[in-house]
């Protein structure tokens, strides 16, 4: 412990330091070993299963008459990989990616002890949390891409520079309320025209050849990752910088969103982290002009739902931006596949159209401000999504001649059935008794059966397509 003048605050190490010795231990010290060994073991399992399927995974190989399809799966690969980049900057802005809670806040501002010291074992669990995930992104690109080993280990290398280049940045744009301001847009902007282009790429693959980094590591790729580390060198020393900045308003800002999620893993019920991102998604729409809605009650609940779903812009994104998704399948190969894959998008299109069908069925509030049956406000709500999974299909079906009507019909109503099930499901009850069985400890059927209300329906129907392209009828 080093020494300090008199009348001078402490610094982080010695506050921690203080804490170490005078905190009343009430673990053991191999309990103590016994977590640090869990801790470890985890770690280990997740960096061993990357390493394995960076080494194992064998790249797709192509026919020599089938270069099209190479080339569209590379450009999909680059395309998905910058995709989850972009995602990846959105999830960090959005936690913070410093938060601080409430207990914690109390300490850090109620004490004159040096606030960036305090802060920077949370900014490096921060950046290399992003650099893990960037590691993961690059290991998926060199898999679906077709690298080589040896150039997937510099890719993964890159993608782990890059990872942790956006963590400190991010807390550099959480910082600066400009940078905050313009940094959503900008993303919003970029993950738009990759969705373009991906669909671009889908229509000129004949067109397309295949990329040339994927057959060896050309010599830029060196230069790209050496880039990218001295990058991330750069952002991490700026990070560290703006530290002792950071305001209680900036810590506070991600907190609710942290805590939902926690909460949503610990229960298994998404609703929780759902209702978070409802809300800062209507709190970036602003001011909205009231206009009255007129006509019948089925009329007017329809056009308010209309209405619900073009505000939010995310439903409608996500609906459009699967539309190339069955044809991509179709043209990498997809075969018997094909129908359960064009099953899974329109289920996810229209589940995005269901806003209101979850929010009417959620609420007792609002059923008995609107006035009707819990039927009839059931059905109501229902028709969007019916008419958008109706409207996808077709769409989808237009330029896939080969696939048969059964098929889309089949998709169609199972999407809408699937939909409703999950957004009619009943808030989870976690009271029911749990049986162990002397395999895998207590099991408590009754959570479980809740759970899969919904996804078991999607399982069977996606049996049900991969039986009808292996068969033959959807050709």
């Amino acid at each position: 412990m080093t020494s300090r003048r008199r009348g001078s605050p402490p610094s982080a190490r010695a506050v921690r330091y203080r804490m170490r010795t005078r905190r009343v231990r009430s673990t053991t010290l191999v309990q103590r070993l016994g977590e640090l060994y869990e801790r470890l073991l985890y770690a280990g399992v997740a960096i061993g299963l990357l390493v394995q399927v960076a080494r194992l995974s064998e790249p797709p190989t192509w026919a020599e008459s089938d270069s099209s399809a190479a080339a569209l799966a590379q450009w999909l690969a680059v395309g998905s990989a910058a995709a989850g980049f972009v995602l990846l900057m959105k999830v960090l802005l959005a936690f913070g990616p410093m938060v601080v809670r409430s207990a914690d806040q109390t300490w850090l501002f109620s004490t004159p002890v040096d606030r960036g010291q305090l802060l920077r074992p949370l900014l490096l669990v921060a950046v290399l949390a992003s650099g893990v995930t960037g590691a993961a992104i690059a290991v998926v690109l060199g898999v679906l891409g077709g690298l080589p080993l040896s150039t997937r280990v510099l890719v993964v290398i890159g993608g782990t520079c890059v990872g942790m280049c956006q963590g400190s940045l991010a807390v550099v744009v959480q910082r600066y309320r400009s940078l905050s301001a313009v940094a959503g847009p900008v993303l919003n902007a970029a993950f738009g025209m990759l969705l373009l282009g991906g669909v671009v790429a889908a229509i000129g693959t004949p067109r397309t050849a295949p990329l040339s980094v994927m057959a060896s590591a050309p010599p830029w790729l060196t230069g790209a990752v050496g880039t990218a580390a001295f990058a991330a060198v750069v952002a991490g020393a700026g990070a560290w910088r703006v530290l002792a900045h950071l305001t209680r308003r900036v810590l506070a800002a991600g907190v609710d969103l942290s805590v939902a999620t926690a909460s949503s893993l610990a229960f298994l019920d998404p609703s929780v982290l759902g209702a978070v991102l409802l809300v800062r998604r209507t709190q970036t729409i602003g001011v909205v002009r009231s206009a009255a809605i007129r006509g019948s009650r089925t009329a007017a609940l329809v056009k308010a739902d209309c209405t619900r779903v073009l505000r939010l812009r995310t439903g409608p994104l996500v609906w459009v931006a699967l539309l190339p998704v069955p044809y991509i399948a179709g043209l990498l190969g997809a075969g018997a596949l094909l129908p359960a894959v064009h099953l899974v998008a329109a289920f996810i299109a229209t589940d995005r159209l269901a806003g209101g069908l979850r929010l009417i069925y959620r609420s007792a509030a609002i059923r008995r401000a609107v006035g009707g049956s819990d039927r009839q406000l059931r059905l109501v709500h229902l028709i969007v999504p019916f008419a958008g999974a109706v409207v996808w299909v077709g769409l989808t079906t237009l330029y896939m001649p080969e696939f048969s009507g059964l098929a889309a019909a089949i998709s169609c109503v199972g999407a809408v059935a699937v939909t409703y099930r999950l957004a009619t499901r009943p808030p989870l009850d976690y009271t029911s008794p749990s049986f162990d069985v002397g395999l895998f400890g207590p099991i408590p059927p009754g959570l479980i059966l809740q759970l899969i209300r919904g996804p078991a329906l999607l399982i069977v129907l996606i049996g049900v397509q991969i039986w009808i392209g292996t068969t033959g009828a959807a050709g």
